[in-house]
């Protein structure tokens, strides 16, 4: 069967879903939170989620591209944003953090010392190239998911239809809380440690 005949109507065929976005830690249980959003979201019951994974859960661009792909051509009504609270990009790490590990672990590449650019065959800045890139490293859980909400809302072509909702994992207590709820315990990784 050709794969356009497959395609073509494919806005038509897939069934109401909703968007997941949140890290790519191998700790989190993406179908836990499906399972939990459908319980707290009756009309979720019958949809089935797109799940965007990135290092932080993090609104960027490339994620934005999704999210319209979503809800313009896939019909996503609900669009839910989870950040955890054992991040390792949250409060643990800078853009200059991850500079400094990414010339620990690729060696200085200039010309004059092109034996030791291992990594690239070219001998390119790699490291010049590198500081090039946002990481997106964040301080604060609440305000990161407020920004992003905001930009959803405000983005010319997402959905003024879609519903736009914040979550925050904590794993030391299990529990999944609106991200504004007064009841969010101090955001920790582990009993007495303050990331």
């Amino acid at each position: 069967m050709e794969i356009r005949s497959k395609t073509k109507h494919i806005s038509e065929e897939v069934p109401w879903n909703f968007i997941i976005v949140t890290c790519m830690s191998f700790d989190l249980d993406t179908s836990a939170f499906e399972n939990y959003l459908k319980f707290i979201f009756p009309e979720l019951r019958n949809m089935n989620a797109w799940i965007i994974r990135n290092a932080g859960g993090r609104v960027t661009d490339d994620v934005i591209r999704s999210i319209i792909i979503a809800t313009r051509c896939l019909g996503s009504k609900y669009c839910f944003i989870i950040h955890h609270t054992c991040c390792g990009i949250y409060r643990t790490l800078t853009n200059d953090d991850i500079y400094q590990a990414l010339e620990i672990n690729l060696g200085p590449c200039t010309s004059l010392l092109p034996d030791q650019c291992k990594y690239d065959p070219y001998n390119r800045d790699i490291q010049g190239f590198a500081k090039n890139i946002d990481f997106h490293p964040y301080q604060d859980l609440v305000r990161s998911i407020d920004e992003y909400i905001e930009n959803l809302k405000t983005h010319p072509l997402i959905s003024r239809h879609l519903h736009v909702y914040g979550y925050i994992y904590d794993e030391f207590t299990d529990k999944l809380y609106p991200y504004m709820d007064p009841q969010v315990p101090d955001l920790r990784c582990s009993p007495g440690t303050d990331r």
